[in-house]
């Protein structure tokens, strides 16, 4: 499929994206090796993702780490620790298609401002679909750059960073640069002034698409067949 905008350097590069306030940045490495996919993906396929926010404080910054899991029919999401009863620390979930306009949602108990989050799909075969020029990876969707809903202040998220990396190379064949396996974003907060993007819920929109592993029945009836072949064979013989 053909993707719009932004050709592609090798090593890593930075582009001003047209739909969305925030810089992007491109670092293809590590690559990563997947086989065929789907761009058909809602909150429920994404189980597994890694999820991983940073906040600041006087000391130095913390994290909480939490993998996605399916919460229902077509929703999913994750679940920070919970430093209060009852209260995780952080949630992103999804309901319907990552295609869904602002389909993303995270919330946050933690009062430090938030640094960065920090999305790896790279164990459960889960890869962001980027803007792109030229012919997309075969299966990807149309593919668009991050985009945030309404923030406070307003326009703030021009000052937000996201970087896309791992590039995801289908079956041997080099990556066709409109698909990553981690997505970060990074958002304005000084450790040593002011932050100016306090603790607040926010939605965004990204697509992703997601690796296809064989249903076990598939590689029985594979195995079945080579088995087949290989008696037919030696009869020949």
């Amino acid at each position: 499929m053909r993707k719009n905008f932004v050709p592609f350097l090798p090593g890593l590069l930075m582009v001003a994206h047209l739909a969305s306030a925030a810089t992007i940045i491109v670092d293809p490495n590590p690559i990563v090796e997947a086989g065929s996919i789907t761009s058909n993906v809602t909150g429920a396929d994404m189980a597994g993702l890694t999820v991983t926010a940073t906040y600041a404080s006087p000391m130095a910054p913390f994290s909480f780490t939490a993998i996605w899991q399916a919460t229902g029919p077509n929703s999913g999401g994750v679940a920070g620790p919970s430093p209060f009863p009852d209260e995780p620390a952080f949630t992103v979930s999804l309901t319907g298609n990552t295609i869904d306009s602002l389909a993303w949602k995270y919330t946050s108990t933690v009062l430090s401002p938030l640094l960065s989050l920090e999305f790896d799909g790279s164990d459960a075969g889960i890869y962001f679909d980027r803007s792109h020029t030229g012919p997309g990876t075969p299966g990807s969707g149309p593919g668009n750059d991050i985009m945030f809903g309404p923030l406070s202040p307003a326009g703030i998220d021009s000052s937000f960073v996201v970087t896309y990396s791992s590039a995801v190379a289908l079956d041997g064949v080099a990556p066709r640069n409109d698909l990553y396996a981690k997505l970060t974003i990074d958002f304005p907060n000084s450790l040593t002034g002011p932050a100016e993007f306090q603790p607040q819920d926010f939605s965004f929109t990204q697509e992703t698409v997601a690796n296809i592993v064989p249903e076990p029945s598939s590689w029985l009836l594979a195995l079945c067949g080579l088995v087949a072949a290989g008696k037919f064979v030696k009869r020949s013989i």
